[in-house]
């Protein structure tokens, strides 16, 4: 199932702590505003990414992977400014097919609002509506808010992998890998 092929509507406006915020799908049109809103965050935002967004060749790489029909991306907009955005990856052909990743970001001054929360609501639904079983996170252990927010949602550790990530400093760090089965969310 594509983006095209779901049954959710896109794009809808809610209020998060007083502010109008349209949520709508990302597609190639999109390239040059999410290089915009990654080369406006803090270097520590970006620090634990998985590949460097601020790079517009790994933007549309992720855009290949939306078309090709193995990410699902949700921005969360405030006008014409994307404010941060969650992603569902998944594969359809592989042994993990049942599983989905979930990654969320969100600007740093953003945060705090609710709006990380919105969006992995907005990820559990679209994994529930692409029949999927379960959805992991993987973070830094030494992320204190991040884990926070995800235990908040019912997210259990499932493993630590100690030294397996390095920052861009060239300094490693646990990994944590947890995850919620889809149907028992909310």
């Amino acid at each position: 199932m594509s983006q095209a092929q779901m049954t959710r509507t896109y794009p809808w406006t809610d209020v998060i702590d007083g502010n109008e915020i349209t949520f709508r799908l990302m597609g190639r049109e999109d390239h040059d505003a999410v290089v915009a809103f990654a080369q406006s965050l803090k270097q520590d935002d970006l620090m634990f990414l998985r590949v460097d967004i601020t790079r517009p060749v790994v933007v549309g790489q992720w855009i290949e992977h939306i078309e090709e029909g193995n990410t699902i991306s949700v921005l969360a907009c405030e006008g014409d400014s994307i404010i941060g955005y969650g992603t569902l990856h998944f594969n359809e052909t592989n042994w993990t097919r049942h599983l989905g990743q979930i990654r969320i970001l969100v600007q740093s001054d953003r945060r705090k609002l609710g709006l990380g929360r919105r969006l992995a609501v907005e990820i559990f639904q679209i994994a529930r509506e692409k029949k999927l079983h379960r959805i992991f996170v993987q973070m830094a252990a030494d992320q204190p808010y991040v884990r926070q927010l995800f235990e908040d949602l019912g997210f259990r550790a499932e493993a630590l992998l100690t030294d397996w990530v390095m920052d861009r400093n060239d300094r490693t760090h646990d990994l944590l890998i947890m995850s919620h089965h889809v149907e028992d969310f909310g």
